[in-house]
C-alpha cells in the first residue's frame, strides 16, 4: 500500500497557493520581501527626510501580509522571530516567557519588534542610524556599511562623462532609447540605481560594474571607443584653433588698413583736396607706410591726424574685439601671424605706421 504523497497540489480550491506552501518555502519568499527599495524616492514631491523616531507611517509589505489571514500572520511572525534570533548579536533579542511568546507581535510589538527596530538601527551592524542605504532605501544603513555592502558606486554625472553614456541609456525606462532598442530588441539592461538628497539636490547613484557592462554593450571595445573619441576631440580643437587664427589675422589686417586709410585722409587734408584713394595708392607705390617717412606729422595738421587716427583705430579695435569674442584669446607668443607683414602677433596692433 502506497504511503502518503509529499507532492503539494496547488490546484485545489480550499487553500490559496501561498498558505499551501510549507513554512520553509514561505520563509524563503519572505527573505526576498524584507529588503525594499524605491529608487526614485528622493525625487518625489512628497519625499520626507528620515527622522530619528520610528516611522510608523512607513508601512512595510509585512504589515499587509500579516493582516491578510491568521495563517500568513503566524508565518510572518515566525519568520521575524527567527530573523531576530539569527542576528541576536546586533538586535539584542531576548525571548519572552513561553506563555507570552505566542501572543507577542514580532513585527510592531514595541521597540524590539523587527520593523520598529529596523526603523532606528542599521540592519547590518546594529548601530543607531536614521540613514537609509542608497541602493536599498527600505533599510536603515550607516555610511560605513553602505560602502562595505555596495562598493564602487558612481554618480550619474560621472557615469555619463567617464563612459560616454547618455541619460536615456542609463535610465531607459524613463527616457526611450530608440537606437539602443533597435540594436537590442530584447530590451536594455535595467541598472540598479538609487537617489538621495545632497544640499536639496537629487543625486542619482549607479553601481560602476553595471555602468561598465552597459558601456560595453553600447560602444563595444571601450579602449577603441575612447581612443576614437579622443582623436575626434583633438581634431575639433585643431579646427577651432585654425578658425581663431584666421579671424584674428583678419582683424589685424583690418586694423592696418584702417590706419593706412586714416593716414591717407590726413594727406588729403594737408594737400587741400587731393583724392584720398590716389594719395593712399601713391604712398603705397613708393613704399611709404605712414608718417614715419616724413610725409606728414600729427603736429602738422591741427588735430586732423590725431583725431582721424583715433577714430580709425577705435573702429578697428571694435572689429577685432568681435573677432576675439567669437574665437578666443590671441596666442601670447604671436605665433601664426608672421605672414601678415613687417610685424607679427601683438606687435602688429601697436607698431607705428
Amino acid at each position: 500500500m502506497a504511503g502518503p504523497s509529499n507532492t503539494i497540489d496547488l490546484t485545489k480550491e480550499p487553500k490559496d497557493h501561498l498558505t499551501a506552501l510549507p513554512s520553509e518555502l514561505q520563509h524563503e519568499i519572505l527573505d526576498y520581501l524584507f529588503p525594499t527599495h524605491d529608487p526614485d524616492a528622493a525625487a518625489k514631491a512628497n519625499y520626507v527626510a528620515p527622522s530619528n523616531q520610528p516611522d510608523t507611517k512607513r508601512h512595510h509589505s509585512f504589515d499587509a501580509l500579516a493582516a491578510t489571514c491568521h495563517a500568513l500572520r503566524d508565518g510572518t511572525f515566525s519568520w521575524a522571530r527567527l530573523w531576530l534570533i539569527r542576528h541576536q548579536e546586533i538586535t539584542n533579542y531576548l525571548p519572552a516567557r513561553p506563555e507570552l511568546q505566542k501572543k507577542r507581535d514580532f513585527l510592531r510589538g514595541g521597540p524590539s519588534g523587527l520593523l520598529n527596530w529596523m526603523d532606528r538601527h542599521c540592519v547590518f551592524c546594529g548601530k543607531k542610524s536614521i540613514r537609509t542605504a542608497i541602493m536599498m532605501n527600505g533599510l536603515r544603513c550607516c555610511r560605513d556599511c553602505d560602502g562595505k555592502h555596495w562598493p564602487e558606486k558612481i554618480t550619474k554625472t560621472d557615469a555619463k562623462a567617464q563612459y560616454d553614456l547618455k541619460e536615456n541609456q542609463l535610465l531607459p525606462n524613463q527616457h526611450p532609447a530608440a537606437k539602443m532598442l533597435n540594436r537590442h530588441p530584447g530590451g536594455l539592461p535595467v541598472l540598479r540605481y538609487g537617489t538621495y538628497m545632497v544640499s536639496s539636490v537629487v543625486t542619482t547613484m549607479f553601481m560602476r560594474s553595471d555602468v561598465e557592462a552597459l558601456a560595453k554593450l553600447a560602444h563595444g571595445d571601450l579602449k577603441a571607443h575612447f581612443a576614437k573619441r579622443e582623436a575626434a576631440r583633438e581634431e575639433r580643437k585643431t579646427k577651432m584653433a585654425e578658425n581663431r587664427a584666421k579671424k584674428v589675422a583678419q582683424a589685424i589686417q583690418l586694423l592696418q588698413h584702417e590706419r593706412y586709410a586714416a593716414d591717407g585722409f590726413v594727406e588729403v587734408q594737408r594737400t587741400s583736396g587731393t583724392d584720398c584713394v590716389a594719395a593712399y595708392d601713391t604712398r603705397r607705390a613708393h613704399g611709404e607706410s605712414g608718417s614715419a617717412h616724413g610725409t606728414v606729422s600729427m603736429w602738422e595738421v591741427e588735430g586732423g591726424y590725431e583725431e582721424t587716427t583715433a577714430l580709425a583705430e577705435r573702429a578697428a579695435r571694435e572689429n577685432m574685439e568681435e573677432a576675439m569674442d567669437a574665437s578666443g584669446p590671441i596666442p601670447s607668443d604671436g605665433s601664426g601671424f608672421n605672414e601678415l607683414g613687417p610685424y607679427s602677433g601683438m606687435e602688429a596692433l601697436f607698431a607705428p605706421l
